[in-house]
């Protein structure tokens, strides 16, 4: 996830198959979508953000238990980066065939389980969108793997 400006060359395209899957599901699933190890330090980044304390963190009832970590893009320069990816906006703008932008992001924490990673958070690969298609029904996904 480098600076500078994206070029069209630098964007991930989906093949037709994986269109189709999109517009007859209404997801398409990558699992190879992002590199595991862009996805550790997406993960160690929000560990960091949910000790901070910002009107941002929101916790649980117990006041110590982090429930979510909302729009992180706006004060992580790791998620500002994240959110702009070229393995994921080239997909979306491919499937929606226009410019995108990002409304809001929301780092739901889950309890631990026994899906749960070492770190005590269950995440999937945290890469899920909701976005209005012209040609589907109001709202669809699209989404990752879940290692």
């Amino acid at each position: 996830m480098g600076g500078g400006t994206m070029t069209d060359t630098d964007l991930y395209r989906l093949n037709e198959e994986q269109c189709a899957r999109y517009h007859e599901d209404g997801f398409v699933f990558l699992p190879d979508l992002i590199p595991d190890e862009e996805i550790t330090r997406a993960r160690d980044e929000m560990a960091g953000l949910c000790r901070l304390t910002r009107r941002e963190v929101i916790m649980e009832n117990d006041g110590v238990t982090v429930r979510s970590v909302m729009n992180p893009h706006v004060f992580s320069e790791l998620f500002a980066r994240f959110v702009r990816h070229p393995r994921l906006l080239g997909p979306v703008r491919q499937l929606l065939e226009r410019e995108v932008y990002l409304f809001q992001i929301i780092l739901n924490m889950k309890a631990p389980s026994a899906a749960t990673s070492g770190n005590g958070t269950r995440i999937s690969r945290p890469i899920c969108a909701t976005m209005k298609c012209p040609s589907r029904a109001p709202s669809t996904r699209w989404s990752s793997s879940t290692k």
